[in-house]
């Protein structure tokens, strides 16, 4: 039995499997920026709750030894700094803040499919630029590609972060290890 190629219609779209892989790259992208959150979130809450355990055994906390206590506020800061780089990696970035002093502004690197960019036009100017790339495919590509390569920055941005607060956090449960081990051993 052979199989047979079935021929592309003429009348198909010009690029559309590349608009589709471009399509296909930016989800998967954004899918991991959910994830990159999503993990910061699950590093918050989990060194919170370490956190607020052992907050209620504060009384025991007080007997340690010197070199003890010096474990013990060094799993603090390391945890602390593990939220601290969590909340970096969620925080919303790329848009103007309310708070903020208006200063001159900048010329902007136009990316009209980015929301952190297109709030900075009147809706009339965001219309008319859309209108003028999307008219053009090979436009319609660049703004695809712009926009993927845009996303990768802040994916790496996220990702770096959460290597330092996994690794933060990593420092801190040594800590706490060494912390129970030595409480353990001294008898308390």
């Amino acid at each position: 039995m052979a199989f047979h190629l079935v021929p592309r219609p003429k009348e198909s779209f010009p690029g559309r499997e590349t608009i589709n892989l471009m399509r296909t790259i930016h989800q998967n992208q954004t899918q991991q920026i959910t994830q990159a959150d999503q993990k910061a979130n699950i590093l918050i809450s989990i060194v919170a709750v370490v956190i607020t355990i052992l907050s209620t055994n504060l009384d025991s906390i007080r007997n340690f030894s010197p070199p003890l206590l010096a474990l013990f506020f060094l799993f603090l800061i390391a945890e602390f700094l593990t939220i601290g780089l969590g909340l970096l990696v969620i925080f919303p970035k790329n848009i103007s803040s309310p708070f903020k002093k208006k200063k001159k502004a900048k010329p902007i690197k136009l990316n009209p499919i980015f929301f952190g960019t297109y709030l900075q036009l009147s809706e009339k100017k965001f219309v008319e630029t859309m209108f003028n790339n999307i008219n053009d495919l090979n436009r319609v590509r660049r703004l695809f590609l712009v926009d993927i390569y845009r996303t990768g920055l802040v994916l790496k941005k996220k990702y770096t972060l959460l290597q330092y607060a996994y690794g933060s956090m990593i420092l801190g449960l040594c800590c706490l290890a060494c912390l129970i081990l030595g409480a353990l051993f001294s008898g308390l």
